[in-house]
């Protein structure tokens, strides 16, 4: 039971780790598409991904 919970304890963290770069891979790569859409955003292409993540 205790290496169930352990297993769990660092599966948990690794994985939010995982999701909130996916999310913030997809926002880092979907913006400019959504700023060629509208009007009042100049689109700029988007820069490299680690480095931006890393400030985030």
């Amino acid at each position: 039971m205790a290496k169930f919970i352990i297993q769990r304890l660092l599966i948990i963290p690794l994985l939010l780790l995982l999701v909130n770069f996916l999310g913030f891979a997809y926002a880092h790569y979907a913006r400019p598409i959504r700023a060629a859409r509208t009007p009042y955003v100049q689109v700029e292409e988007a820069g490299p991904l680690i480095p931006e993540y890393l400030d985030y």
